[in-house]
């Protein structure tokens, strides 16, 4: 009799002790489930730096792409906007520097009707290459190309003739009129006042 009370007593303690542990593993699952979907939704807040242009005119950009919209997150075309503007690990010039080191090199008559003109530029440019790859008309071998153009061109005679012809080519992309295996780095050497080596 003693032995089947004991049993009962450290039973009751048992069943007592699990239960009181079952109910506190429950709290700590539940807990870490909220925290997981938390950290994995986040805050929804976006960092933007106030040395790029606002936000709602790529929010816009990306609004009117539906087929960019399937591939794409909205979060994630903004991040590649920063990007373009900013620079990465990889490419740590962004359109910024490109920006300013055109500027610095311009004249002094020039430079506010350049800052205008890269700023219009920059917003073309970064709206179409930060879709998915699969669907934007502006790559990384275009930045590329543009990019060492420009800073060739500016401060030089050729300087407007330069952002004007890049100017031209990225609203002829945009608007279908040509393609990108058209654009090559020859194709701005004549603007450039360069005689081209891919005729060699």
């Amino acid at each position: 009799m003693l032995v089947i009370t004991l049993y009962a007593a450290v039973k009751q303690r048992f069943v007592s002790f699990s239960l009181r542990n079952k109910k506190k593993l429950q709290t700590v699952a539940i807990a870490s489930q909220v925290f997981v979907l938390a950290a994995c939704l986040g805050t929804g807040e976006l960092t933007w730096p106030a040395s790029i242009p606002e936000k709602s005119y790529f929010e816009s950009v990306y609004e009117l792409d539906v087929d960019n919209q399937l591939l794409q997150g909205r979060r994630e075309y903004l991040e590649w906007i920063k990007s373009f503007y900013l620079g990465t690990t990889l490419y740590p010039t962004g359109w910024l520097e490109i920006e300013a080191r055109a500027l610095n090199l311009s004249e002094e008559k020039q430079r506010e009707a350049l800052t205008l003109l890269f700023a219009e530029l920059g917003k073309k440019i970064g709206g179409e290459w930060a879709k998915e790859n699969e669907l934007r008309a502006i790559d990384n071998r275009l930045l590329a190309i543009w990019g060492s153009t420009i800073q060739l061109g500016v401060g030089t005679e050729f300087s407007r003739a330069v952002i004007d012809f890049v100017e031209a080519d990225v609203r002829g992309l945009l608007a279908g009129e040509i393609t990108k295996d058209e654009i090559s780095e020859s194709r701005y050497d004549r603007v450039l006042g360069i005689e081209s080596f891919e005729s060699f």
